[in-house]
């Protein structure tokens, strides 16, 4: 029988930390943790290959009793936390919410993937600004009726708990909102009074920054003001400079820390320096500063001219590849799968450059995170792939070389030099100025 059982906490959007605590049942099949919770937030407690979401609070104890069999649909909960899990079970039945990341719609707006459901996606296209608004509108409200009507009910949900589901559901409906005005504000000729909206939610509200849908909207927000804003400055830097005017206090710390972190990751060291620099000299809370700090260092190791690192993944026909079997030659590694659009357009680009290049002094590497291998032959068959270098990161994202290339999403690519070295990518990544930018790399 398993015996093991673990909490992860997600502590990404503070000091860049995932946190797994694992313990074993006892003789009478009972667990304990006991865990340091600085803001309310949803952790995740796992048994053999289950997961289920559960919210803590900082003071909070939790009860949780389960039959091994039926773990998802047979928890009961207990403790300070305990009406909260009930009502979140609930919730969860009552407005089911897509969580595989993999089985999601990701619409790209400035430098923002906006998460969105195929079924919402489909009804973003058909309907109209008017009956979108209602009907999301008519969804909060659901929402809102059914939180206070349960509190009623039941008698006890905790301020913090509650204050954690007004925010959830506040700015779960902001978001749609602000993505549908903002995707498809020219499919269906949205004027700019309907972005009203936003004056109903708080653009900072530090006490619940521990609310993935607080920290979604926050982001996104800021996306789209700058985008609309027409300006011409590098996005991430602009965005970093325009969020003072927004928001303050930990919201503001949060931002600017977020936006480093994935500045570092799409643009050159040098060019992040100037704000990183002022951003570590004035934030005045330290898991924020841990963060911006491990991006930096990050960066530091797949800075231009540093080493890349050398991996071994098997092709399609089971044979060992490596990445030092290619020295001496330009290598474009490019990191995909078949449920990315974009990565689709990449692997098409990739496709068309093989043909005007000269394979002896540039080579493609398709690195493929598919779900399973099988999945993984099937693509690069179905696809006529069969004449480019296709590799397969078994663990997908979690694989050692994700990791080692620090590969958080994809599309992802990276262009190694002939002595192994990571090298510039060009501004812009289409086949023609992809093309320019390696024969320079050759000739």
């Amino acid at each position: 029988m398993w015996k093991e059982i673990s909490v992860e906490i997600d502590r990404t959007y503070l000091d860049n930390t995932y946190i797994t605590e694992t313990t074993v049942l006892n003789e009478e099949n009972k667990f304990s943790f006991e865990l340091e919770i600085n803001i309310p937030q949803m952790v995740v407690l796992s048994y053999a290959n289950n997961r289920h979401p559960i919210y803590i609070e900082p003071g909070g104890d939790l009860n949780v009793d389960f039959d091994a069999n039926s773990f998802k649909y047979s928890m009961q909960f207990g403790g300070i936390c305990g009406k909260s899990n009930d009502f979140l079970r609930d919730y969860a039945k009552q407005f089911p919410e897509e969580t595989n990341r993999f089985l999601m719609k990701q619409l790209k707006k400035g430098i923002v993937y906006y998460d969105t459901d195929e079924k919402l996606e489909r009804k973003m296209r058909a309907t109209g600004p008017t009956t979108f608004a209602s009907d999301m509108k008519r969804l909060k409200v659901q929402k809102e009726t059914m939180l206070a009507n349960f509190q009623q009910r039941e008698g006890f949900l905790t301020d913090l708990f509650t204050k954690f589901m007004r925010a959830e559901i506040r700015y779960d409906w902001a978001y749609k909102m602000m993505m549908y005005g903002y995707a498809f504000q020219n499919l269906h000729n949205i004027e700019e009074h309907f972005f009203e909206f936003i004056e109903e939610v708080t653009l900072r509200n530090d006490d619940v920054l521990g609310n993935e849908k607080y920290r979604k909207f926050l982001v996104g927000y800021l996306n789209m003001v700058f985008d609309k804003s027409g300006s011409r400055e590098n996005p991430y830097i602009g965005q970093y400079n325009l969020a003072p005017q927004y928001v303050d206090g930990v919201s503001l710390s949060f931002f600017q820390a977020d936006i480093l972190a994935r500045g570092f990751r799409k643009n050159e060291l040098a060019m992040m320096l100037p704000i990183y620099n002022e951003f570590v000299r004035t934030v005045p809370y330290n898991e924020f500063y841990l963060r911006a700090v491990d991006a930096y260092f990050q960066k530091k190791q797949y800075a231009i001219g540093s080493p890349a690192p050398v991996f071994m993944l098997q092709d399609v026909a089971g044979q060992e590849v490596s990445l030092a079997d290619f020295q001496g030659k330009v290598v474009v590694v490019n990191f995909w799968a078949a449920w990315c659009r974009p990565c689709l357009n990449k692997i098409e680009i990739a496709k068309e450059l093989m043909e005007r290049l000269d394979s002896n002094k540039v080579v493609f590497l398709n690195i493929s995170v598919e779900r399973s291998q099988s999945g993984f032959t099937n693509e690069v068959n179905n696809r006529g792939l069969g004449n480019m270098i296709n590799l397969y990161a078994k663990e997908g994202l979690k694989s050692e070389v994700a990791q080692a290339y620090d590969v958080k999403a994809i599309p992802e690519f990276f262009i190694i030099s002939r002595v192994g070295n990571f090298a510039r990518k060009p501004d812009k990544t289409d086949a023609l100025s992809l093309e320019r930018h390696l024969k320079s790399m050759i000739y």
